[in-house]
């Protein structure tokens, strides 16, 4: 039987992975000296959620499969 889905743990993945690409992007334009100086600072202050949010729903989704 399939498991059920919780919509706010995909919709909670969902932008962790944007923001993990968002910061990719960044990083490459700065390799090219392509800095675009608002988004480098906000990119600063959503570092300090992209990941935990990322390894959050990981965690909690790990949780799910451990306990079926």
């Amino acid at each position: 039987m399939a498991a059920a889905r919780v919509e706010w743990l995909d919709a909670a993945k969902g932008i962790a992975i944007l923001l993990v690409v968002c910061h990719h992007s960044l990083l490459y334009l700065g390799f090219l000296d392509i800095r675009f100086f608002p988004y480098w600072e906000i990119n600063s202050v959503i570092a300090l959620i992209r990941m935990p949010l990322f390894f959050f729903c990981a965690g909690i989704t790990a949780s799910f499969a451990v306990h079926r």
